[in-house]
């Protein structure tokens, strides 16, 4: 089962553009956290750190990871203010990301031409991440692994 489960771990970051990981003690203390958020740092994966343990300050391993990364702090200010800065900094990432590979989304307004689909005439379903000002179209269905 163990072979099973560092499959799936590797599996997931693999598949993934953007990684969440949530940063308490615990996690720390965690071989199989510790493996997953190194592979997904070998495989220059974007990593938002999630601070979600008050007065914990990462040491060792995960000191030196968080110290790679901008993170956002759940303990300081109020959930909803946090929660739009995560989904800005996904929304961000996610556009970079994007607009390095071939497969460029677009961001959609009310015109489009002839040449382009939109997303009801496509076969797959995409995620969208949606702004009050413009939407994101992706155009492959990536995961965001929290873990």
């Amino acid at each position: 089962m163990h072979g099973n489960t560092l499959v799936a771990m590797a599996q997931a970051i693999e598949d993934s553009d953007i990684i969440l990981f949530c940063v308490t003690e615990k996690y720390s203390q965690s071989l199989n956290c510790q493996k997953e958020a190194e592979y997904a740092f070998v495989q220059q994966k974007i990593m938002i750190p999630l601070l979600l343990q008050s007065n914990y300050k990462p040491t060792g391993w995960l000191g030196l990871l968080m110290g790679t990364s901008l993170y956002i702090d759940f303990t300081k200010n109020d959930f909803t203010q946090n929660y739009s800065k995560l989904i800005h900094e996904i929304a961000a990432n996610a556009m970079r990301i994007t607009s390095n590979k071939n497969d460029v989304p677009r961001l959609t307004s009310n015109s489009t031409t002839n040449n382009e689909k939109t997303h009801r005439e496509t076969d797959s379903p995409r995620p969208q991440l949606t702004t009050a000002k413009t939407e994101l179209t992706v155009r492959k269905s990536r995961s965001c692994v929290l873990f």
